[in-house]
């Protein structure tokens, strides 16, 4: 435990470096000290420590390695709150992992991110192994048709009743746009939105 809060006290002294190689080596030590042992070696106080400087420096470093960095944290269950919070509101490759993955965002975060990042960040959520029906209603208020496409065919989403038909009346011919979506390379086209009946 001390050997932890040593290497913990080094790396806030690197905080002052400003190069880019300084930073991305103490984003790469901090986050170390969650990925040993899911952070059990640290003590509340180092946590809250050592989620600060994640936050603070995230963005002093390039895109493929913040990337790399929410890859790591994405199935950390421990991982800290507002840094994965930040790395899910960045460009989709570096939010990506964690918007899919991880149990840390909570259904206000997804919401949020839902009603203000973009239709790829709206399908990743939508995507997730579980969609709660709050997270649902706010892709079906809120959510590019592509993001309404991957929601249906989530097993593993829940929508409220109310969920569903806003979802039926977006899928009729005349509430789909004019142009039909264009689908991102890997994604079958579609131009109009899976049907979902209705509960009797």
């Amino acid at each position: 435990m001390a050997g932890q809060l040593q290497q913990l006290q080094n790396l806030v002294r690197l905080a002052h470096e400003q190069s880019s190689e300084k930073r991305r080596e103490l984003l790469d030590g901090v986050s170390q000290l969650f990925l040993d042992n899911g952070g059990a070696d640290l003590q509340p106080s180092e946590k809250l420590l050592a989620g600060e400087i994640l936050s603070r420096i995230v963005n002093d470093v390039e895109q493929q390695f913040r990337a790399e960095v929410s890859a790591r944290f994405a199935d950390l269950s421990d991982a800290p709150h507002d840094f994965v919070k930040k790395l899910a509101m960045d460009v989709i490759a570096v939010a990506e992992p964690v918007l899919r993955r991880s149990g840390v965002l909570s259904d206000k975060d997804l919401v949020e991110i839902v009603r203000g990042q973009s239709p790829e960040h709206q399908i990743a959520v939508a995507e997730r192994p579980s969609v709660s029906e709050v997270v649902s209603a706010a892709l079906v208020d809120y959510g590019d048709d592509r993001a309404l496409v991957s929601l249906a065919r989530n097993e593993g989403a829940s929508l409220s009743r109310e969920s569903m038909e806003q979802f039926v009346a977006r899928s009729e011919p005349s509430a789909m746009p004019r142009d039909p979506w264009r689908a991102p390379p890997g994604r079958p086209a579609a131009r109009s939105l899976p049907r979902i009946p209705l509960p009797t």
